[in-house]
C-alpha cells in the first residue's frame, strides 16, 4: 500500500497532464483585492510550492519511520500528500485513485482506523491519522474539484494582530487569584516571516472544500492582513481548563481598512500567544482559541500565533513539520467551520449539546461511521444540501463604504425582529419622534435615539442606549452569488442581525 502511494505522489507531483479535460479553478492563490503596494497592511497573497517527498521523509526521519509509526499511518499520511499533490497540479482523476486506494485497505467508518495516529513519538498528523483531511479531498473529487462561473468568490481574511497587554501569571497561585505582572506580547517572528507558505498550508484544503459541498458555489480565496498597531486586551483564566487569550476584540474591526473589511467574507485572527511559558505551566493544555463570530455574523476563527508555529503540548512536541501543518490544520479549520455550520441551522438539530458526535449514540439512525468527519460528512450530505437557505449563502460582509448614501431615511421606518425571538428586547421598530428623530423602541419599552450616517452605513445611538454599539445597516444580497442589493435587509446590533419586517 505505501509503494503504490509513495509512487502515485512522485507521479502527481512532477506532472499536471492527467488533469486535460477537467475544469479546475484554483481558489487559494488568487489576487488580493488591490495591489499589494496599495494596501500596506496586506501580506503577499499565500503562496507555497510543496516539496512533498523532502517534507514527508524529513518527518519520517524525526520520528522513527514506518517501524515506529506503523504502516497504516504512514500510508495514510502518504495518500493524503499524494491526493492534495495531485488536485493541486489538476490532476483529480489521479487523485481519485489515490484515495480509492486507501478506502478499498482500510474503508470508510471502519473502526480498523483507531489504531492510526497516536504513536506517542510527539508527531501529530490528527487521529484517525490524516482521515479527515482523507475524507474532505474525498468530497473534492467526487464533485469534480470545479466551481460555478456565475459566483463572487468569498474571501478568508486572516488578521496577524501586532501585541496583546494583559496580565500572565507565572504560578498557580497567580492564576488561582487573577494576579501576576502586567506585559506586553508581541507577534511570533517566525510567523511573521513564514505567513504566505503557512497559511497556505493550512487553508489548502479548506478552500477546496467549500465549493466541493456548495455545488462549486462557495469559491474560497485567502488574503492575510498584518495590523502591526493593533494591541487587544487578554486574560489568563482558570475555570476547569485554562484559557489565555483576548477579551475583546473590536479593535480590529476598528483598526480594519474599509477597503480589506468590505472585501472579508470570513476571518480569522491570530493574536500573540498569551500562555503563560514558566515552569509551573509546562505541559498543560492552554485553550487559545476556537469558533467566534464576527460582527456581520461571518465564521470567526480564533487562534493565537503559535498555533501554526508548533504543537500545543495536547497535540505533541516540538514546531509543525510541513507536513502536520498541511494535514492537521486544515482539519481544526472544518472541525471549526461545522461549528458554525451547525449553529447557522439549529432546525437539523445537528449539535443541540457541545460536541454531541463524541457520543455516537446520539448521531441520527441514518447517519453511517464512528468518527467525527463521519458525522460531518453524513450532516453535509445527507441533511444540509436541502438547507435552506442554502450552503452556498455562508457569504457575510460589510457594506461598502457609501452603499447606503443615497438611501431614503423613511425606508429605515418600521419593524425589526431578531429571530429566535427569545425576549421583548429582540423586536422593536424605528419610527420618528417628537422632533423628528429617528428613534428606536423595543418592545420591552426601552427607547433611544438613533443618528443617521449613511455614508458609513450606520445608525449611531444615543447616551440612552444602554449598549456601547451602533446599529449598522444590512443591505439584500443574492445568496448565490452574494452581491449587495440597494434593498434594506435591516441592521446588526452587538453582532446579531434585527430583520426589517
Amino acid at each position: 500500500m505505501r509503494a503504490l502511494t509513495l509512487a502515485m505522489l512522485a507521479a502527481c507531483g512532477s506532472s499536471s497532464e492527467e488533469s486535460a479535460g477537467v475544469t479546475t479553478t484554483p481558489t487559494t492563490e488568487a489576487s488580493p483585492p488591490t495591489a499589494a503596494t496599495d494596501l500596506p497592511w496586506l501580506v503577499p497573497s499565500p503562496t507555497y510550492e510543496p516539496d512533498t517527498d523532502a517534507e514527508l521523509q524529513e518527518w519520517l526521519d524525526a520520528y522513527g519511520g514506518e517501524a515506529a509509526l506503523g504502516e497504516h499511518t504512514v500510508a495514510a499520511v502518504t495518500a493524503y500528500l499524494a491526493a492534495e499533490d495531485a488536485l493541486r497540479a489538476g490532476a483529480v482523476d489521479t487523485a481519485g485513485e489515490v484515495l480509492d486506494a486507501v478506502w478499498s485497505q482500510w474503508p470508510i467508518g471502519d473502526a480498523v482506523w483507531w489504531g492510526t495516529g497516536l504513536s506517542g513519538h510527539g508527531e501529530h498528523v490528527g487521529y484517525p491519522a490524516a482521515y479527515y483531511g482523507l475524507r474532505m479531498l474525498t468530497d473534492v473529487v467526487a464533485q469534480g474539484d470545479t466551481v460555478a462561473p456565475d459566483v463572487e468568490p468569498i474571501r478568508l481574511t486572516l488578521v496577524l494582530v501586532g501585541c496583546a497587554e494583559g496580565v500572565q501569571p507565572t504560578t498557580w497561585e497567580e492564576l488561582e487569584s487573577g494576579t501576576g505582572p502586567t506585559v506586553t506580547l508581541t507577534l511570533s517572528d517566525d510567523l511573521l516571516a513564514e505567513a504566505s507558505a503557512w497559511t497556505n498550508q493550512a487553508t489548502w484544503g479548506l478552500t477546496r472544500w467549500a465549493p466541493a459541498i456548495t455545488g462549486g458555489r462557495l469559491p474560497l480565496q485567502v488574503s492575510v492582513a498584518h495590523l502591526p498597531d493593533v494591541c487587544l486586551p487578554f486574560s489568563v483564566d482558570l475555570n476547569e481548563r485554562v484559557f489565555a487569550g483576548p477579551t475583546d476584540y473590536s479593535p480590529v474591526w476598528d483598526a480594519l481598512p474599509p477597503d480589506l473589511a468590505s472585501a472579508s467574507n470570513w476571518y480569522w485572527v491570530l493574536h500573540p500567544s498569551t500562555v503563560p511559558t514558566t515552569p509551573d505551566f509546562e505541559g498543560v493544555e492552554v485553550v487559545t482559541g476556537g469558533m467566534g463570530w464576527h460582527p456581520t455574523g461571518a465564521p470567526l476563527f480564533l487562534s493565537d500565533d503559535l498555533w501554526l508555529v508548533r504543537k500545543p503540548p495536547h497535540l505533541g512536541d516540538g514546531p509543525w513539520f510541513t507536513i502536520e501543518r498541511r494535514i492537521y490544520l486544515n482539519q481544526w479549520l472544518q472541525h471549526e467551520l461545522m461549528h458554525h455550520i451547525f449553529a447557522v441551522y439549529p432546525e437539523y438539530r445537528l449539535e443541540e449539546t457541545s460536541h454531541q458526535w463524541f457520543d455516537r449514540s446520539t448521531w441520527p439512525s441514518d447517519f453511517e461511521g464512528i468518527f467525527e468527519p463521519d458525522y460531518y460528512a453524513e450532516a453535509i450530505w445527507k441533511r444540509l444540501q436541502e438547507a435552506s437557505p442554502p450552503l452556498a449563502s455562508l457569504r457575510y460582509g460589510v457594506v461598502p463604504p457609501g452603499h447606503f448614501a443615497d438611501l431614503d431615511e423613511s425606508a429605515l421606518l418600521g419593524t425589526y425582529m431578531r429571530e429566535p425571538v427569545e425576549n421583548e428586547w429582540h423586536v422593536g421598530t424605528i419610527a420618528l419622534g417628537e422632533e423628528g428623530q429617528l428613534r428606536w423602541t423595543n418592545d420591552a419599552g426601552v427607547s433611544w435615539g438613533l443618528t443617521p450616517d449613511l455614508e458609513e452605513g450606520l445608525l449611531i445611538t444615543g447616551p440612552e442606549c444602554p449598549y456601547d454599539s451602533d446599529f449598522r445597516l444590512e443591505a439584500s444580497k443574492d445568496p448565490m452569488s452574494g452581491l449587495f442589493s440597494d434593498t434594506l435587509a435591516g441592521f446588526r446590533f452587538n453582532g446579531e442581525l434585527y430583520a426589517l419586517q
